[in-house]
């Protein structure tokens, strides 16, 4: 997939990242990221 490792991001923040990252970040990376976009959600709706 990277062909040089300057090509490969070291830090994903949980805002990019959903289930379909799994590949990239795990499975805990990946509920984390999915965690944090339903909980952004939920606060813009209350505020």
């Amino acid at each position: 997939m990277y062909d040089n490792i300057m090509d490969k991001k070291l830090i994903v923040w949980f805002k990019d990242v959903d289930k379909n990252d799994i590949g990239l970040v795990g499975g805990k990376g990946a509920n984390l990221g999915e965690m944090t976009k339903s909980a952004s959600r939920f606060l813009k709706d209350l505020l």
